[in-house]
């Protein structure tokens, strides 16, 4: 199992995992999922949909999208395809780069 080293910290504080898997800092993380939520809120709003009307297509509540399109939630993968699917958009469309 691939230990994490806290004194490996590079110059934006990313921790690096042996085998150099980086991982995000709490900044870095909080900016991607802010990110995350405006691109949820911008297809939403351009396809026409309701808070309410996307978590029904996908099936969750609607209180959870809010909270996505806040930068609030850290979301499952399937819940990322489960939103892609009901935005009718390839997940890869919602993530930046």
């Amino acid at each position: 199992m691939a230990e994490c080293y806290s004194d490996s910290v590079d110059s934006d504080s990313s921790f690096w995992l042996a085998g150099a898997v980086r991982l995000p800092t709490g900044d870095q993380h909080s900016r991607r999922l802010l990110a995350f939520g405006a691109r949820v809120r911008e297809l939403r709003v351009a396809a026409g949909m309701s808070q309410e009307d996307l978590a029904e297509r996908a099936s969750l509540h609607r209180t959870y999208i809010g909270s996505v399109e806040r930068g609030e939630r850290n979301l499952a993968i399937g819940n990322c395809y489960a939103l892609a699917d009901a935005l009718n958009v390839p997940l890869r469309e919602m993530l930046g780069d």
